[in-house]
């Protein structure tokens, strides 16, 4: 959804960390330029729109090793997705050059969502590439790390922060390590205004929730958020809240 809104509104944007105008033998250029006229749209936790190509890379390799350029074309005729006969187009996830060793660059993006959900075995055969509540995250989530990579590096000067629709539950127990990380140097540049880029509002917590059960639930998972850093939102995301977050400057 965020991706179409910003599609509509003619917003350009990326969703890896870097873009780089050059890879070298001892790392890459920046294109600060090209940046600069960007959104950053980062999702830790991956998308209903990207899949890996680690496993068909395997096997084509595996194919090629022991049956030659016939296996490696047996394989590519079956696959649903990467064969000769796709279920959707796909595009790399970063655009521009990459190093061979970034873990994005077995990521995918699916072009056609229709074709792909709508393909009987395609999510069986190349599963989207998203986190699901678990703890054994750690064994299967690899290429998604360099998205968590220094996340909470410079809270300190941003100009806003916003937790929305997030319950802390019980099987993600590492996010409330990078929550508090996040909160606490977000805080730091609203205790010491010469490290200030610019006005900071307050932490904005967001959610659904309207009973004083559920109400109460939910700041005791963020009792590590001082309350007078903090701006609790109840109700839903709706237009006021939205003004809420968007003019929330003290």
């Amino acid at each position: 959804m965020l991706e179409r809104a910003l599609d509509i509104v003619g917003l350009p944007y990326r969703r890896f960390p870097t873009r780089l105008s050059e890879v070298g033998p001892s790392g890459g250029i920046v294109d600060t330029e090209a940046e600069n006229r960007e959104v950053l749209l980062l999702k830790p936790h991956g998308s209903l729109d990207w899949v890996s190509t680690t496993g068909f890379d395997r096997r084509l390799a595996f194919m090629r090793k022991v049956q030659g350029e016939k296996g490696e074309r047996f394989s590519r005729g079956r696959d649903i997705l990467f064969g000769d006969r796709a279920c959707s187009p796909t595009r790399p996830l970063v655009e521009g050059p990459i190093p061979d060793n970034d873990p994005l660059k077995a990521i995918e993006v699916i072009e056609d969502l229709d074709g792909y959900y709508d393909a009987f075995l395609a999510g069986f055969e190349h599963p989207p590439l998203i986190l699901a509540p678990s703890q054994a995250k750690q064994l299967y989530g690899g290429s998604l790390r360099v998205f968590w990579h220094g996340l909470s590096t410079f809270a300190w000067a941003w100009g806003g922060l916003a937790i929305i629709g997030y319950s802390l539950p019980s099987a993600d127990p590492y996010t409330r390590q990078v929550l508090y990380s996040l909160v606490s140097g977000y805080i730091y540049g609203r205790e010491n205004a010469g490290w200030r880029l610019g006005p900071m509002g307050r932490v904005c917590l967001v959610d659904k929730r309207s009973s004083a059960e559920t109400i109460e639930e939910l700041r005791q998972a963020y009792r590590f958020l001082p309350s007078d850093h903090a701006k609790f939102l109840f109700g839903g995301f709706s237009p006021k809240v939205f003004d809420d977050v968007f003019s929330n400057t003290t």
